[in-house]
């Protein structure tokens, strides 16, 4: 068991490790009770890992299975709406999952093109065009 006050820590080094690995229903229930989701959002939306090649080609199914398993964050529609949009040099496993997570996935379409309308962000014609 890892300390209460080395959780935050650990889930910091963990999630800068993962190699894309979706949990199981009862992991995924004790990793939410010690906020790792919450830090993998983080890190994922906020502080660049969808911006890197490696990690977010290595880690785009775990990033379109927290897109589908939890309400989308502002920070990831952000990201995801920079990342595709400005530039022609990005990760492009992860375009093909999100593409596919949106195109299966009509409500979670319509509430990622919501946060992005009322944020007046440009959708990714990468992602959502047709």
């Amino acid at each position: 068991m890892i300390p209460q006050e080395e959780v935050a820590e650990a889930n910091d080094k963990t999630v800068t490790k993962i190699k894309g690995n979706i949990p199981s229903p009862a992991d995924k229930q004790t990793l939410d009770q010690y906020g790792f989701f919450a830090m993998f959002s983080k890190i994922a939306f906020t502080d660049g890992l969808l911006n890197s090649f490696i990690l977010a080609n290595r880690n785009d199914k775990l990033i379109c299975w927290y897109l589908e398993s939890y309400p989308i964050p502002i920070e990831a529609v952000r990201s995801i709406c920079s990342i595709f949009t400005k530039s022609t040099y990005y990760p492009f496993e992860a375009c093909d999952e999100l593409k596919k997570l949106f195109k299966e996935n009509p409500t979670k379409r319509q509430e990622f093109e919501k946060i992005a309308q009322q944020e007046q962000l440009t959708l990714s014609e990468e992602i959502f065009g047709e």
